[in-house]
């Protein structure tokens, strides 16, 4: 008998994990998690399909094989939550060193371990892309993201 793959227990951890930050998102968060959930769904949609059919990076292991080449847990679950409790947390009025090592933080707590899974499984494989391509990726998208939550939910101050 086979047993359990790397990238299944991978899938059930980022499942699992990403669902549990969901639910631990304060009560009275919830609005701003939810619009900031469904754009950064969208961005990472549009982006990661864009990524995997330009060739750079291919998904060999995902949940969905016949549905979507893109990984589902990435770009609608792990990725859009990561987001909310990047824009939740954002260290508004703080000065642009702050905010840039914050976003730098985030984005880091993102391509380390990609790098590691796109080593050791086949959850991903490069092609013409690497590490520092997802750090850029990331840190723009999540600027992204943020400049969308200041401007809906109409934050005073510079995002």
């Amino acid at each position: 008998m086979r047993g359990i793959s790397a990238e299944a227990v991978l899938l059930c951890i980022a499942y699992g994990g990403s669902l549990a930050a969901l639910v631990l998102v304060p009560n009275d968060r919830r609005r701003e998690s939810q619009a900031v959930f469904l754009f950064f769904g969208l961005v990472t949609w549009v982006l990661g399909l864009a990524a995997v059919e330009a060739g750079w990076l291919t998904y060999p292991v995902r949940e969905f094989q016949s549905a979507t080449q893109t990984s589902f847990v990435f770009e609608f679950l792990a990725f859009p939550v990561v987001s909310i409790y990047f824009n939740l947390y954002f260290p508004q009025g703080r000065s642009p060193w702050i905010q840039a090592g914050y976003g730098g933080a985030f984005a880091a707590a993102i391509t380390v371990p990609e790098f590691f899974i796109e080593k050791y499984t086949q959850l991903i494989e490069y092609h013409g892309w690497t590490w520092y391509w997802t750090f850029v990726s990331v840190m723009l998208t999540l600027w992204v993201s943020r400049l969308f939550y200041v401007w809906f939910f109409r934050v005073n101050g510079k995002a």
